[in-house]
C-alpha cells in the first residue's frame, strides 16, 4: 500500500491443519515526510475455512488496540485468490474495500 507493506500472512498445512497468523503494519502518512510501515504485534488466524478459491478467517485484535478493544469480538477477513500469486482481502464482507494481496517469492 503506497510503496510500503500493509500487511503479512504467513499460512501452514502441517499437520493436515490449515493454521496461520497476520501482522498488520501501521502506514504513516506525515507531512513533509516519505510513507513508512511500523508493524504491530502478529495475531494467530482462527476458524480457518478454504474451498480452494476463497479463504475465510477471523482475527482478533485484542493486542494491537490495547485496552479499548480487549473485549471486541474477533473480525472477520475473506481472502479470494484472483491469480497465482494474488488475490483480494475483504474486511467483513466490506467489498468494496478489498485489498489487493500478493504472495512474496
Amino acid at each position: 500500500m503506497d510503496g510500503v507493506p500493509a500487511l503479512v500472512m504467513t499460512f501452514s498445512d502441517e499437520g493436515g491443519e490449515l493454521t496461520g497468523a497476520i501482522l498488520f503494519y501501521m502506514i504513516r502518512r506525515d507531512p513533509g515526510q516519505p510513507v513508512r510501515s511500523i508493524p504491530g504485534h502478529p495475531e494467530p488466524l482462527f476458524n480457518l475455512k478454504f474451498d480452494g478459491k476463497v479463504l475465510d478467517f477471523k482475527v482478533s485484535h485484542r493486542r494491537s488496540h490495547g485496552p479499548r478493544t480487549a473485549k471486541d469480538p474477533p473480525v472477520p477477513f475473506r481472502l479470494k485468490l484472483s491469480g497465482p500469486n494474488e488475490g483480494l482481502l475483504v474486511r467483513d464482507k466490506d467489498e468494496h474495500e478489498a485489498l489487493k494481496v500478493q504472495r512474496d517469492k
